[in-house]
């Protein structure tokens, strides 16, 4: 067999690796079948006869015509002869079969695999364009022509897939062989990472070593896709590919960082949201890539939908609550036929039974806003858990040190909750802010309730609440000074209309007001 490559139609065939590619993807052909395609493309334009064929594809073994027939069926069915006016292989009547489409050759197989490079784009976003992250797309482009191990980090439905398949595409020149996408979101265990990125690539054994042996002088993209759930495993998968392959690339998404040598983690963040005020215009609201997307989303399930000044606060208000998560975003948007603008901000307090309407082909866990937060919630160690439901009484932004008084208790220590609170912030379920030279922890508000029914079905909310409500009046003697904040009815510490954070002193009245408040209805109620 040669060391060629042959290309025809939508087709590249490696003799040497043994895979036949169609549009970048791996064709799922057996060996009998890949021998006597190779012996038909080695003398393309001439009759192979069929004892030529037989001795190719089973040297060491006797057999009939029939299996020699059935075999050349099922390569005509994979390479779609006779369909769509293609036409590869040809019987000439008692002498054999001739492969009689226009055949090119590459020089070797880097070539090849450029042609072949594969990027498989399941983005939620990939029909209808990306929008706002122009930014973020640059920037992670810009870190691969810089870095070698990149991760896409951030919440889940933040665009995390969208934004690394457009810097792999904006990026693929770079790479000699191409750019593969890998999703790993089915592996069910770890140790089956290195077949699922081998079948990916083509790559014809199963195994680690196998992988980094056609991997190890090949200039590869590799998008290791949702890594979260079999994290361990694909750092230390990362790793390996690169100590192996000094050409290869590996640009990674999940909910933490990999936390592998050389890594450089990229930080996702939602769509900034309007600010909340009824006289908003639509040109106004316009400026901001949750409305963009919102927008964008409705008209198309709803083609005569448009944004006005009479609706422009209701949707600055839905944005708002759904924190700019652009998954959150969309299957909101897809709700309007049902329930109308108006209706769809009303009901979020429901919005784990109304956001349901995802995409078929969606990822499993991104179907709908609830196994968004259950696969999320699933990942987590007991203790991650129980101190999310526990702070999830914070109805703003927090401290640690409230955190930890508050979510401590005889079952976790509060070195317990420090601890899980960092690893929370670090699977970015958890918001931090600088204020004054103060960290403030904050969740955001899907988060927050999903977390609250948690809580609710624990049966420790009541506690919980007496807890905070007791720590919020142990800090009011100290912020007697502090004016009122009359009129405030939203507990929550949310943006000043300008779009600033509040004040230190502002964010902690406003937190002593809401304790004092929870206080006070709780004791009323004793």
């Amino acid at each position: 067999m040669r060391d060629a490559t042959y290309v025809f139609g939508s087709f590249q065939f490696h003799p040497e690796e043994r895979l036949l590619l169609d549009n970048g993807r791996p064709a799922k052909l057996g060996s009998r079948a890949l021998d006597i395609l190779a012996a038909l493309v080695e003398a393309a334009g001439e009759t192979v006869s069929n004892v030529e064929l037989r001795s190719r594809a089973w040297p060491t073994t006797i057999v009939d015509e029939a299996s020699l027939r059935v075999n050349i069926s099922a390569l005509r069915k994979v390479l779609g002869d006779g369909h769509g006016g293609n036409r590869f292989i040809v019987n000439v009547p008692g002498r054999g079969y001739r492969f009689v489409a226009s055949l090119s050759h590459g020089d070797d197989h880097s070539a090849a695999t450029t042609q072949g490079a594969r990027l498989v784009d399941n983005s939620p976003q990939s029909s209808l364009g990306i929008i706002g992250r122009a930014e973020d797309i640059a920037r992670v482009t810009g870190h691969l022509s810089r870095r070698r191990l990149i991760t896409v980090v951030g919440p889940g439905g933040v665009g995390k897939t969208t934004v690394a398949i457009a810097s792999a595409t904006a990026a693929k020149d770079w790479f000699r062989d191409g750019t593969c996408f890998v999703a790993l979101d089915r592996v069910g265990k770890p140790d089956a990472i290195a077949t699922t990125i081998g079948a990916a690539l083509g790559v014809a054994e199963d195994g680690v070593e196998p992988l980094l042996d056609w991997l190890k002088y090949r200039q590869f993209l590799i998008v290791l896709d949702n890594c979260e759930h079999v994290i361990d495993a694909a750092a230390a998968m990362a790793e390996a590919i690169l100590r192996a392959a000094p050409q290869v690339t590996i640009l990674a998404t999940s909910r933490e960082p990999l936390r592998a040598q050389g890594e450089l983690s990229y930080r996702l963040k939602p769509f900034e949201t309007p600010p909340l005020h009824d006289d908003i215009t639509a040109d106004e609201a316009r400026r901001y890539a949750a409305v963009q997307l919102f927008v964008e989303r409705a008209q198309a399930c709803c083609d005569d939908f448009v944004i006005d000044d009479t609706n422009a606060s209701a949707i600055c208000e839905i944005c708002h609550r759904l924190d700019g998560v652009p998954l959150a975003l969309e299957l909101a948007a897809v709700q309007l036929d049902l329930v109308g603008v108006q209706g769809l901000a009303r009901s979020l307090d429901d919005r784990f039974a109304l956001l349901t309407r995802g995409r078929r082909t969606a990822l499993q866990h991104q179907q709908n806003l609830r196994a968004a937060m259950d696969w999320s919630y699933s990942l987590l160690s007991e203790v991650e858990k129980i101190t999310l439901r526990r702070i999830a009484v914070f109805s703003g932004r927090f401290t640690m040190e409230a955190a930890s008084e508050v979510a401590s208790d005889e079952q976790l220590s509060r070195v317990d909750v420090i601890e899980a609170l960092v690893k929370l912030i670090t699977k970015s379920l958890i918001a931090t802010y600088i204020v004054d030279d103060v960290a403030y922890l904050n969740l955001l508000e899907t988060t927050r309730i999903y977390a609250l029914e948690k809580l609710s079905d624990s049966r420790e909310s009541e506690g919980l609440r007496r807890r905070h409500a007791a720590y919020g009046n142990s800090v009011a003697p100290s912020l007697s000074s502090v004016p009122s904040l009359a009129g405030e009815s939203d507990w929550r510490l949310t943006s000043n209309t300008d779009g600033e954070m509040p004040t230190w002193r502002n964010s902690i009245a406003q937190y002593a007001k809401a304790a004092r408040f929870e206080q006070s209805s709780l004791m009323a109620s004793v």
